[in-house]
């Protein structure tokens, strides 16, 4: 367990760095990708988990820990998502409002 609730910590590590250094800089589709693959690790842990107390018919307190810090990396990794679909939509239409604009004012 203990080198479960490392990887887990690892993980949130990174995907802050990740967050605080490349969001801005990256493309939508590299933001989005790397976000569903801190995402997809967290479920895999997640699984892992219910999946060992399962067997063992029981659950530590260290685990349900790491569960409990998976599952809020996995909301914050879908308010990330959430975030990047909002900036494509609000690129989107301000794009269009902009392109509708100009185009009345060359008529």
């Amino acid at each position: 367990m203990a080198e479960m609730t490392a990887k887990v910590l690892a993980l949130r590590d990174e995907r802050v760095h990740y967050w605080n250094d490349s969001v801005s800089k990256a493309s939508t589709a590299m933001t989005v990708a790397n976000i569903m693959a801190f995402r997809s690790q967290y479920y895999t842990i997640l699984n892992y988990l219910v999946a060992e107390q399962l067997i063992k018919g029981f659950y530590t307190a260290e685990a349900q820990r790491v569960a409990q810090i998976c599952q809020y990396e996995i909301n914050e990794c879908d308010k990330a998502l959430n975030d990047c679909v909002r900036k494509v939509f609000e690129d989107k239409i301000t794009s269009r409002v902009t392109e509708f604009l100009s185009r009345k004012i060359n008529v």
